[in-house]
């Protein structure tokens, strides 16, 4: 396949995933067609920059910190589908439990890194589906080294990711487990079903999987449980999920959860609220692993 046909039908993989990602969404009435919802509301004291990494071509950043608060920790947001890293911002989604867990952490810089509206960070060698960049690899090397030197990017550096951003978390988590304290998946798309099974239509993540893995064999060598499997070091890791979730993201938490503690790895699965669904997760929880150790820390009663 030469260069230009494999990015035409790149293109065209990319479009139809978002394409029926907005029509499931909106036909299960978690969207509504012009819904747009600010996740943080105005605070003066608030600064938020935003900008394009130079180094790795379409990568976008926005970066929120209070200007009368000293830093004492870096926490990253990994967004979930259709949002962006403008997603602290403006979302189409209800927001209500980003939107408190970002008024009551203090002393904190959160920064939201995106290389679209839909991706998977993979570690399988030379990506060529898009977005190509979306690798291990280039955020190590690239987009972290780049981003500390723009910014106080304070250590301890925490991970917080929600529905695809919770397995874009995992990933990051699992490969760079030196660079965080502790990763926190919220209602994560960490899947029980196998994506490649065409006539599993209750595999509701399967379009997203099949858009960053071009096979089953690359998804069974790279994918989610190869990358536990193979997984000897974690930093603290915090997996909560809804039996409400509309997604179907449910057991295959809970299994990603499972498993690591059979492998001996720091993980912590808690069931979600009653009330919960795949936008309303465990506030409470996340704000006490959010908490800084640091005397300097205010938290919001």
């Amino acid at each position: 396949m030469n260069d230009m046909t494999q990015t035409n039908r790149d293109g065209l993989i990319y479009c139809l995933i978002i394409f029926i990602a907005v029509l499931a969404l909106v036909i299960s009435g978690v969207i509504g067609c012009s819904t747009f919802q600010k996740a943080v509301e105005a605070d003066k004291n608030y600064l938020t920059t935003c900008g394009s990494v130079e180094s790795v071509k379409d990568v976008k950043y926005c970066v929120h910190f209070r200007q009368n608060e000293e830093i004492v920790q870096t926490v990253f947001y990994n967004h979930g589908l259709l949002d962006s890293e403008k997603v602290l911002q403006v979302s189409i989604f209800n927001q209500d439990s980003l939107k408190e867990i970002v008024a009551k952490t203090h002393n904190t810089i959160f920064v939201v890194f995106s290389f679209g509206r839909s991706w998977l960070a993979t570690i399988y060698p030379d990506r060529w589906m898009m977005p190509k960049e979306a690798t291990i690899e280039m955020i190590k090397t690239k987009i972290f080294p780049e981003l500390v030197n723009k910014f106080p990017l304070t250590k301890p550096w925490k991970m917080v990711g929600h529905s695809m951003g919770g397995a874009n978390a995992a990933t990051i988590c699992s490969q760079l487990p030196e660079e965080f304290q502790s990763c926190m998946l919220v209602n994560p798309m960490l899947i029980a079903c196998n994506p490649f099974n065409l006539f599993d239509f209750s595999c509701l993540s399967a379009p997203i999987i099949r858009g960053n893995y071009p096979s089953k064999k690359m998804w069974d060598q790279y994918g989610q449980d190869a990358m536990l499997t193979r997984t000897t070091k974690l930093p603290s890791i915090y997996v909560t999920a809804c039996k409400n979730d509309k997604f179907k993201l449910y057991e295959g938490p809970k299994s990603w959860a499972t498993k690591a503690v059979l492998l001996g790895l720091p993980v912590v699965y808690e069931e979600g609220l009653d009330n919960c669904n795949h936008q309303r997760w465990r506030t409470d929880s996340v704000l006490r692993m959010l908490a800084p150790t640091d005397v300097l820390l205010k938290l919001d009663q």
